[in-house]
This record gives structure tokens, sequence and C-alpha cells, in this order.
């Protein structure tokens, strides 16, 4: 399994999915798929995580909206993590520091996502064709606020708003479209 350090969450219309694009701790870059229906369930999963943490208070729906924004406030935009196929000689790839180089066969479909969480946050694992895991990766619960934020974005510049979105989480966007989470 490759663990993901940061994230990119871009929509990518030719396709109709949205590419999560991340760099891995041994520097990999690689490239996940998600489709629309995969994209919603994660929606709803990761925040009914989220409710479960603040349990059945009468207040929870403004609290949960009050922790959201400061979340999205507090996040700082980093660049984005460029998924790049290139097939330069080794010696010229060199030359380029900045570019991050993918190697071929580094996209998968994401079939199937699990969360976990814990005291300190979120685990979310990515699965591919036959139950292989891909990827993974952990968050706290301000990075897993930002990334949904983020990935909340990308679905609403996709059309891919509905009915899936808590109403805590229909406050206004603050983060740039393509922001990175780590």
């Amino acid at each position: 399994m490759i663990t993901l350090k940061k994230m990119t969450a871009d929509y990518v219309d030719r396709e109709d999915r949205i590419a999560l694009t991340g760099e891995a701790e041994d520097g990999r870059i690689i490239r996940l798929w998600l489709i629309r229906p995969l994209t919603r369930q994660l929606a709803v999963a990761l925040t009914d995580l989220l409710k479960l943490q603040s349990g059945e208070d009468r207040h929870a729906e403004a609290q949960e909206a009050f922790r959201q924004a400061a979340a999205e406030q507090q996040h700082k935009p980093m660049p984005a993590v460029q998924y790049i196929t290139v097939s330069l000689p080794s010696d010229r790839v060199q030359a380029w520091p900045a570019v991050l180089r993918a190697e071929n066969g580094n996209e998968w479909l994401v079939l199937q996502i699990d969360a976990k969480l814990y005291s300190e946050g979120v685990t979310m694992s990515f699965h591919g064709a036959d139950d292989e895991q891909i990827a993974g990766c952990g968050l706290s619960d301000e990075l897993l606020r930002q990334w949904l934020g983020i990935l909340r974005k990308v679905c609403h510049g996709a059309g891919w708003i509905g009915p899936d979105w808590p109403a805590w989480m229909n406050a206004p966007m603050i983060l740039e479209e393509g922001s990175a989470a780590n």
C-alpha cells in the first residue's frame, strides 16, 4: 500500500471523474480516479464520522458548521501535486528538479474507500480491482474538514452537488479549487 502525505483533487471534465493526485512518502506521484457515485458515498461517510464526534447535542449542527468554517479558515493553500508523465532521458529529468515524475501505471480507478475514525482523526484506504488496497492516508480532524471543503468545492465545480452534503457543509466555500491538503 502507498502511504500518501499530500493530495490534490481536481475535476477532469473529459473523464467526468475527480482525479486525486497524491504524493507518497517515498516521493512517488500517483493518480486515483473517483467516480461520482463513490464520491457521494465518501462525502456521506466522512461527514457522518464527523457527526459521531459531536454526539447528539441539539446544537450539534451549528457546532459542526462552526468547526467546518474554522478548519477551512485555517487552511493554507499549498502547491498542487502535479501528475506529469515524461519520457525523457534521466539526465534531462535531473535538470528539472521542480517537476515530479510519475511512472507509467501509477493510475487507478478507485472502486471502494474505507474510512475509519480514531481518536487522532481518520484513516482512508483506497481500493481498486480485486479489492487491491492501493493507497491510504491519515487525516487529523482539522485536515479532514479542510479536505472535505476542498472535495466539496471540486464537486460543486463538477456540478455534482446534491443532497449528499449536510446542511452544515453548505456554508460559504472558502478554499481555492484544486487546493492541496497534506
